[in-house]
């Protein structure tokens, strides 16, 4: 038996089409736009880690009580909610190659490595590349300019 698709639909189908093209790209075009402006949420807990994503302001409470007011947009917000402190990093590689310098991102510049004490919030504008001590950085990366090939580090 052979499938055969028509070449041709009746008005009614083509409107029908339409009409479900244009409520799906007007349902996605917004979800993609705050998923684009909200801020990636990484929460370090004693037994473990969650990321999440925070649109708007919200409020935590953290294990030691403390309750935290977050808000952000085009941020990264971290939350270290255990006893040990967290560090962001920096892995700067080498090339075999000259590659073109670019002075917005050294990690000089960005102040790394950076300490989060237990049981505080950071607010950064670093976008983090790996995310915890099982997710670490690779041993080279391909990259055209020498501030393509830093990449950060949450780690605890």
């Amino acid at each position: 038996m052979v499938a055969c698709i028509p070449l041709h639909f009746r008005v009614e189908n083509a409107r029908m089409r339409f009409v479900s093209i244009v409520s799906l790209v007007s349902l996605a075009v917004p979800m993609m736009v705050l998923s684009l402006i909200a801020a990636p949420v990484y929460v370090i807990k004693a037994d473990g880690y969650d990321r999440m994503r925070l649109f708007g302001t919200t409020s935590y409470t953290l294990a030691n009580g403390k309750m935290v007011q977050l808000s952000g947009w085009f941020t990264h917000i971290i939350i270290n909610d255990g006893p040990k402190p967290a560090q962001i990093k920096s892995v700067s590689y080498k090339s075999y190659k000259q590659l073109p310098v670019c002075r917005e991102q050294t990690p000089r510049s960005l102040g790394l490595p950076k300490v989060i004490d237990p049981y505080s919030v950071e607010v950064t504008e670093l976008h983090i590349n790996y995310f915890g001590p099982k997710d670490r950085p690779p041993e080279g990366v391909w990259a055209r300019r020498q501030c393509d090939a830093i990449r950060i580090w949450l780690t605890w």
